[in-house]
């Protein structure tokens, strides 16, 4: 279980994750199928397969639907690529390799793709190795996933084709739609050089993603308070729930907030809801670009957590450990208000809940201090991008496979295909052997307010997703007695954390971060410098080892460390005011 959970909070893997769990325990998932959908991808390999045409260039283009959905090769095309994920992820079934799975035989089968692996690195880190040797070396395979950075040099490398052709004449419009829905104009922009489309953006959804409060509803209940209406309120219960004794031990053990040596990742809406975004580049109330890490609202929270810690608010030993370090005092009931995404209940608020069954958790928007949900800040929601070698005959192909991933993993309904190509009826994660795939901002928030409507009787589990009634039996098991299965109830069920998050939503509460690009020329020499030294300062502000008096201070040597020169140079890279 806590390796499931683990693998489940990694980065983009945690939005994926997520996004296929949706086949119960047992990866059943419901009965009905979706109306109009009458044949499997099997079945329907060969619709809407006609003569190839010739392009200008002599070569073969697979054949177009008006969506960019039907086609097939013939003769069948090999396609080359790399994949950043380790074997044993991948929920073969027997018989089964990365090569011959049920993702490659439906590449074969329907679109007469051929998916060929030149290797596989069981790390991120080991996968961009392995591909710049292969990028140093010209050894290219037909197209691969690559950084920004890696983009770039490819790019001025000239070792990469555009990509407008075949994306405006196979892109279905469920795919279009998916890919610009997180980040609109931005997120194509990001992949465009000298007016041309140099790369897929593998999209991820960040704003999803956005920050909500968590409180013990007993605590609330054993000290008669009320769910909070604003940051004070906030502030206010989480002294309480330190100093109180709010689970009734008799002992002061208890704390505020959970705080890791990062500090603004855990706690970034004390942050927000003053209107400073650490690390973020935005434009401030005065008009001038900050990444907020100077800014006297910045100082103002730090003032609270140095009270906090003084106070013993806080762990006093919260600047030794990292995020799972800090979330333990959370797991053993030491904390009962925390910061965090919808799928925070998965981890750390489960193995919480399974040490105390009869305790329970209240989701809500973060309020600012006027009671109007505080603004989040995000970036740009691309994680990577899919590229296509010069010499790739058919980079139709990569628009083709993806359009077939959104389609089963975001759109079906039918619980055979379900299982085939999403979770086996083991639970095994099939969706891994997708050979091309991007992830579609807000999802998980679609689900948690349809599996909403379905408990109100406003829809029919017919008119669920194949994943929504995957959830609906998990939250059923929940509602039945599973305690094991309290997080999905507590992420999915009704009025659940995912569908919290359509309150920012409807009030647009993000505020942009424009630091979208490659590092600037100072931040490459000096960012790590500054990092350190921010992290350092802060630290001794919160534990009382720097006077707050000394603040300006502070402010100055960060400035002359190259702070103002990055910033000078994200106005020119982004061509920002400032």
């Amino acid at each position: 279980m806590k390796k499931r959970i683990v693998s489940m909070l990694l980065a983009l893997v945690l939005a994926a994750s997520l996004a296929a769990c949706g086949s119960g325990k047992d990866g059943s998932g419901g009965e009905a199928k979706e109306s109009g959908q009458e044949q499997s991808p099997e079945e329907n390999s060969e619709e809407g397969t006609g003569e190839a045409e010739q392009d200008t260039e002599g070569q073969d283009r697979a054949d177009s639907g008006a969506d960019g959905t039907e086609g097939k090769f013939d003769p069948l095309v090999t396609v080359t690529t790399v994949r950043p994920f380790s074997d044993a992820t991948q929920g073969y079934g027997e018989g089964e390799d990365l090569e011959n799975n049920a993702w490659t035989r439906l590449m074969e089968d329907k679109y007469g793709i051929d998916v060929k692996y030149k290797w596989v690195a069981p790390t991120g880190e080991e996968y961009n190795s392995k591909l710049n040797l292969d990028i140093s070396s010209g050894e290219l395979v037909d197209f691969f996933r690559v950084d920004k950075k890696q983009l770039s040099e490819l790019v001025e490398a000239d070792m990469i084709q555009p990509l407008d052709e075949v994306w405006e004449k196979y892109a279905s419009e469920r795919t279009r739609n998916l890919v610009e829905v997180e980040g609109g104009e931005k997120v194509m922009e990001a992949c465009m050089y000298d007016g041309k489309m140099m790369a897929i953006p593998f999209t991820g959804n960040p704003k999803e993603s956005a920050q909500l409060l968590y409180i013990r509803q007993d605590w609330l209940d054993n000290l008669n308070l009320e769910a909070p209406k604003t940051m004070d309120d906030v502030i206010a219960i989480a002294e309480a729930f330190a100093s109180q004794d709010p689970d009734r031990n008799g002992v002061d053990d208890t704390y505020a907030v959970v705080i890791n040596q990062r500090i603004t990742g855990t706690i970034a809406p004390l942050f927000y809801a003053k209107g400073s975004y650490p690390g973020s580049l935005v434009v401030g109330a005065d008009g001038k670009l900050t990444t907020g890490f100077v800014d006297e609202n910045t100082k103002e929270v730090l003032e609270l957590l140095n009270k906090w810690y003084q106070a013993g608010y806080i762990d006093l030993e919260w600047f030794t450990k990292d995020s799972s370090k800090a979330y333990e005092v959370l797991v053993n009931g030491k904390v009962g208000l925390c910061f965090g995404s919808f799928s925070d209940p998965l981890y750390p608020m489960q193995p919480q809940h399974d040490l105390e069954p009869e305790s329970d958790w209240l989701v809500m928007e973060v309020p600012g201090y006027d009671g109007e949900p505080v603004t989040n800040a995000y970036t740009l929601g691309i994680s990577a991008y899919y590229v296509a070698s010069g010499e790739f005959e058919h980079p139709e192909a990569m628009v083709m496979m993806l359009n077939e991933w959104v389609d089963l993993f975001y759109y079906n309904t039918d619980d055979g295909l379900q299982r085939e190509y999403i979770n086996s009826a083991s639970g095994a994660e099939v969706w891994l052997n997708a050979p091309i795939m991007v992830y579609r901002g807000f999802k998980n928030v679609q689900c948690g307010l349809d599996i909403t409507d379905y408990y109100a009787g406003n829809k029919t589990l017919d008119e669920l997703t194949a994943e929504e009634r995957g959830y609906v039996e998990q939250i059923d098991g929940y509602k039945a007695g599973d305690q094991s299965l309290w997080a999905w109830n507590k992420i999915f069920g009704p009025d659940g954390a995912a569908a919290k998050v359509q309150t920012y939503i409807d009030r647009d509460a993000y505020i942009f971060n424009e630091h979208w690009g490659n590092p600037t020329a100072t931040e490459v020499t000096n960012g790590s410098i500054l990092s350190d030294y921010q992290l350092q300062n802060y630290t001794s502000f919160i534990n009382g080892e720097r006077s707050f008096d000394e603040w300006d201070d502070f402010v100055n040597e960060y400035r002359g460390m190259g702070y103002d020169q990055i910033l000078q140079e994200y106005a020119e890279q982004y061509q920002l005011g400032n």
